[in-house]
């Protein structure tokens, strides 16, 4: 009995002293013995490696940390000025340290306004980001040649895709840009203006639930110090086009006062060798074939603007104000060559078109923010408002040479205006628990017209198109840390959508989308985490207003106003060892959107048509395998492999059929530092053969160069750089479903050699020193505390 008291005792001592709280205290001082104020500490679990706490000190050089847990703990001190100090400690009771600081030099005359050196590529749980500015990507590049070089992502013929998935939200400052002009929006962004682009795998139940990955994209900002400075830069391009264009950025940092200004044009040329080839038919049986040739060429001239206004009200609360104006204008005209070759009765119809379009795409829109912080844990809330107006103009002329009669004009006119309002709060009950709730609201309008002219019955089509789309949404995430390994996010996220195409039909509908992940440190070098995450993709307006775009005058595409969202549910379980990741997933989307054919065998029309199939499967395997060798090269790649499955009607029978295929998708991108102010940049991609319903996309493939040489102190630079180094991007899609069969095919001119030179330049407002507490308020932000 006396033996079980004992044991009894010992084990409720231990569990007191487990549960035992404690304090570290501290001061800070120079070589002098005088106290330092507003220095920065960072408190680290010598263990896990994971940062618990981090502030700075007071008027009197003192910090004072609580509720702190017995272990091994490492605190690190720094300031502008002076050599960081490391502290080890051991805690199992109160402790306070008396801490000195040695000076770098005897007097901090002036302080040099520098970005911090930052990985180019890194690696995190949820996201990849790739830091941009001031790196060599920056030199040269657009925002969409970012993203072919960008981990995890694919660019092609069919859109943007991350780690297979085709559902990618791609978000400039906080503003979705709309899926229909993707590409055009993001080659008018020049990459000198970018900061770092972050791709999510998983994002949170924050985001809209059409996102199963998110592609965010921040544009530069500028530093806390009182200074003002900004960049210039101008290209120069040749392949078999000549291209130009030119950057400007500035920025003004003044008190509590913070402009960005920024601005792009280019001037390129412009293109398209290809055609397509297809069978003609008489219900299932072949009667001919369609052979078109075509080449285009003509200009793409893209100008961007944007400013952006902050102001910090208090030390808790800012407002900000932002405007963003992107304007496309694409011009291309060329010669098509047309052959009808029919089997019996034997017979060819050759006739030349002229081939005309004329392109433009607008996009501007304002943002306001207002942001509270709660208090020194990260609580906030913050209410921000957008409007954003694109417009989408497309004028399509056909000139048969012979065929006078087939003589097509074709207009389209889209016009969107969309108004959202969110509100988010973030609630810190400590650093590692916390709830975060929002709301949105999103008001959509299209007006869309199409005016279309064919000279055989020399009469005027005129068709008012057009919807209008309300989506409410409400979400809630909870974070916590369980324990030292173990964490645990729950998110759900309930939106009511509503939309009215037309002379169409009405929709409402109602749905939940649940988000879990579980985290769990192994070791501090490996981690793994589990996640199940559902969403759903709605069809944009270019795929949901029925107005027609044609290809030449044998096939077209037409929008589809039954068109219903498809719903995905994805599974995951990623790894992480040191640097390098694995990732397994699996996708199920039901009521998938993909392309149909309807055929008119009178006039041997084919026209392309989005409906919803019964469902897509997907299941990939990706592997991230990032190396350094010395301070002279930095490699990130990634391997990913992917099958398909496809669900899909057959055009005439509409019984299912199931179509698989399995395929990789290689990348690689290399950062070398060569010495004296040079380095250099090495990007490839491959990725084979896939499936988009009914339809297939060769294997494409891409190799790019550039060497950059930095000048006048780094202030200047000179960067010649060669994109699709062997082949050029030449692509090819189609069909081989019985009984029509199309390949289609287009090679750009994205070979070309280009040179771009550019100087940023700056300096503080207030030459004079500055206080102690100007400089470690920048230091605080420097490392996010």
């Amino acid at each position: 009995m006396n033996n079980l008291i004992l044991l009894l005792t010992i084990f409720l001592s231990l569990t007191v002293k487990a549960q035992e709280r404690f304090t570290i205290a501290g001061q800070v001082k120079d070589n002098k013995n005088t106290s330092l104020a507003y220095v920065s500490y960072v408190i680290e679990n010598e263990m896990t490696h994971k940062i618990l706490k981090g502030g700075i000190t007071d008027s009197l050089g003192t910090f004072k940390v609580s509720d702190m847990n017995s272990g091994k703990y490492s605190i690190k001190i720094s300031m502008v000025g002076y050599h960081d100090e490391v502290y080890h400690l051991e805690v199992v009771r109160d402790s306070s340290l008396q801490i000195a600081l040695s000076p770098r030099s005897n007097q901090l005359e002036t302080v040099t306004i520098t970005k911090g050196h930052k990985q180019p590529i890194v690696q995190k749980s949820d996201r990849v980001v790739m830091n941009v500015a001031n790196s060599v990507l920056a030199a040269g590049n657009n925002v969409y040649d970012l993203l072919k070089m960008a981990p995890a992502v694919s660019v092609s013929v069919d859109g943007i895709e991350v780690l297979g998935k085709g559902s990618v939200l791609v978000i400039l400052n906080g503003k979705i840009l709309p899926n229909a002009s993707i590409k055009d929006l993001l080659e008018s962004i020049p990459s000198d203006q970018i900061d770092r682009i972050e791709v999510i795998t998983n994002p949170s139940v924050k985001y809209d639930a059409q996102a199963t990955s998110v592609i965010e994209i921040y544009t530069k900002n500028t530093l806390s110090t009182d200074s003002w400075g900004g960049n210039i830069s101008l290209n120069a391009a040749q392949g078999k086009k000549f291209n130009s264009g030119g950057n400007l950025g500035l920025f003004f940092n003044k008190n509590k006062l913070s402009v960005n200004l920024s601005g792009g044009y280019a001037n390129n040329g412009y293109l398209e060798v290809g055609g397509f080839d297809r069978s003609v038919n008489k219900g299932k049986d072949e009667i001919g074939k369609v052979k078109l040739d075509k080449d285009l060429s003509g200009k793409i001239k893209a100008m961007n603007l944007s400013s952006q206004l902050g102001y910090q009200l208090t030390d808790k609360q800012k407002i900000g104000f932002d405007f963003s104006l992107m304007d496309v204008d694409i011009a291309v005209d060329g010669k098509m060559d047309s052959r009808l070759n029919q089997y019996k009765p034997e017979s060819e119809i050759y006739n030349p078109i002229f081939m005309g379009v004329d392109m433009t795409t607008k996009f501007n829109s304002v943002n306001l923010l207002y942001d509270f912080k709660l208090d020194d844990l990260g609580s906030s809330f913050d209410v921000s408002g957008n409007y954003t107006s694109y417009q989408n103009r497309q004028d399509q002329t056909f000139l048969p040479d012979e065929d006078k009669e087939n003589e097509i004009f074709n207009g389209i006119k889209a016009n969107y205006d969309i108004l959202t309002g969110m509100f988010n709060y973030r609630k810190m009950f400590s650093k590692t628990n916390s709830l975060e709730l929002g709301l949105k609201y999103a008001n959509t309008k299209n007006n869309s017209h199409q005016t279309k002219v064919t000279s055989s019955d020399s009469t005027e089509e005129n068709l008012l198109l057009g919807y209008k789309e309300n989506v409410l949404a409400l979400y809630a995430n909870y974070n916590i840390e369980v324990t030292d390994f173990f964490k645990l996010q729950l998110g759900v996220r309930g939106e009511n959508t509503s939309y009215k195409v037309r002379d169409s039909r009405d929709s409402s509908y109602w749905n939940l989308f649940p988000k879990v992940r579980l985290d769990f440190t192994v070791s501090p070098d490996y981690s793994t985490a589990l996640y199940y995450t559902s969403g759903i993709n709605r069809p944009n307006y270019d795929l949901l207003v029925p107005y027609t775009r044609y290809f030449d005058t044998y096939s077209g595409q037409e929008g589809n106003p039954e068109l219903n969202p498809e719903f995905s549910n994805i599974i995951g379980w990623s790894h992480r060892y040191k640097n390098y990741s694995l990732s397994l997933e699996y996708e199920h989307i039901r009521d998938a959107i993909s392309n149909q054919i309807s055929y008119d065998e009178d006039k041997l029309f084919y026209m392309s048509k989005v409906v919803n199939f019964s469902k897509r499967e997907l299941l990939g395997i990706n592997l991230s395998v990032p190396f350094k060798i010395g301070n002279f090269w930095q490699s990130y790649n990634t391997i990913g492999i992917y099958r398909q499955l496809n669900n899909i009607p057959d055009p005439f029978s509409q019984l299912n059929v199931r179509k698989r295929n399995t395929y990789p998708n290689l990348k690689t991108n290399n950062i070398f530092s060569l010495g004296k102010d040079w380095d250099m940049d090495l990007s490839a991609f491959y990725r084979g053969e896939i499936l988009n319903g009914m339809n297939w996309s060769e294997d494409i493939s891409n190799v790019s160069l550039g060497i950059r040489k930095q000048l006048l102190s780094k202030k200047g630079f000179m960067k010649i750089d060669v994109s699709d180094i062997f082949l050029g991007q030449v692509q090819r899609w189609g069909s081989d479903f019985i009984p029509i069969r199309f390949t289609a095919r287009s090679r750009n001119d994205t070979r070309r050699v280009r040179l771009t030179i550019g100087y940023k330049f700056g300096k503080p407002i207030n030459d004079n020193k500055k206080s102690i507490k100007d400089i470690n308020k920048e230091e605080r932000n420097r490392l996010g505390l």
